[in-house]
């Protein structure tokens, strides 16, 4: 998930140092997806240090979520138990290197994690540092032999209760989709375009493959080539505007891509304008993901006939209790959506 995304509107690469003074313009609290951390001079690194590992390891084993290492001091307010976090900085006063950063958190965290990335954001000898976290799929970690959790915006101990829990939770491999426009072509004099795409399904996890793996890819625009033909391979829907291939591998092992080559036909008259292309993917023990794109199509500079496909939006691997619609419709009508009534 992209956290950054959620909490500054851009990507945790691109954050500045405005952006983090900006959001401490306001008064913040820490919540189970949030952890601010002030740094003061006294005491040495490594105890600074331990306050990550254990708020990173707590983050890994919940639902994933950010860290900001360089906040203002956190005051109580009145009779409040939650703290409050607004106005200065108090960054880190040495500029961190962002490997070193990151080898120190996975070396002290058991066992070893991905997931982690970080942002350093320099001014002059100062830097702010930010942890994006993602859910781990190898949970529980643990650090300095304390396995870790978010329970009302803090990093708590685990109960044992919980930490069998995350031992006997169901794993499943993490996978990837990715649609790829390589070029488009015309057809005959004029009358169509050939939009030559590959959906592309990899398999993150070093030791779990994936089998039953199947997907399904929708265009606005145009059908897909062979839909009209009953020997395809593919199964068609919409009229030939989706595809849907399964039981594409045997095994879908760690990196190890499956790729698909298709094809969408585009009428010459309907080229112009946008266009829209969603994948849902998933296997038999990976939940199904999303990845949904659009672009715009308009003629090449230069002379001729071309088209350029700009792609405008992105938004890519997605589980689908996590889409903003599905997440915003109650059960009730979900239901009434599928059942029409």
């Amino acid at each position: 998930m992209n956290y950054s995304q959620n909490y500054f509107g851009k990507p945790l690469n691109d954050l500045t140092w405005n952006d983090i003074e900006g959001y401490f313009a306001e008064a913040k609290e820490e919540t189970d997806s949030i952890e601010y951390k002030s740094f003061v001079e006294h005491g040495s690194m490594d105890s600074k240090y331990e306050g990550i590992y254990k708020a990173a390891c707590a983050f890994l084993n919940s639902n994933g979520g950010i860290i900001i290492w360089g906040t203002p001091v956190g005051r109580r307010i009145g009779d409040k138990k939650e703290k409050s976090f607004q106005g200065a900085l108090s960054p880190i006063n040495i500029v961190l290197e962002k490997d070193r950063v990151i080898s120190k958190a996975s070396g002290n965290i058991i066992p070893m994690p991905e997931g982690i990335n970080v942002k350093i954001i320099e001014n002059d000898t100062d830097c702010i540092c930010v942890f994006e976290i993602q859910k781990s799929p190898f949970s529980p970690h643990q650090t300095n032999h304390i396995y870790y959790m978010r329970l009302d915006g803090q990093s708590v101990p685990a109960p044992h209760y919980y930490v069998e829990a995350m031992f006997r939770q169901i794993k499943f491999p993490d996978i990837e989709g990715y649609v790829k426009i390589n070029n488009i072509t015309i057809q005959g004099h004029l009358l169509s375009y050939n939009l030559h795409l590959e959906v592309l399904i990899l398999n993150w996890s070093p030791l779990q493959n994936e089998t039953n793996l199947s997907f399904r890819l929708t265009t606005t625009k145009g059908v897909f080539q062979g839909y009209d033909n009953p020997a395809s391979t593919y199964e068609y829907w919409l009229n030939g505007a989706q595809v849907i291939g399964d039981d594409l591998i045997d095994v879908l092992h760690h990196g190890a891509p499956l790729k698909t080559s298709l094809i969408i036909v585009i009428p010459a008259a309907e080229i112009m304008g946008e266009m829209r292309m969603i994948l849902h993917f998933g296997g038999k023990n990976s939940p199904l993901k999303s990845s949904e794109y659009k672009y715009q199509l308009s003629m090449a500079a230069e002379a001729g006939h071309s088209v350029n496909p700009i792609e405008v939006e992105r938004t890519e691997n997605i589980f689908m209790h996590e889409l903003p619609q599905a997440m915003s419709m109650s059960k009730e009508e979900k239901l009434r959506n599928i059942l029409g009534r």
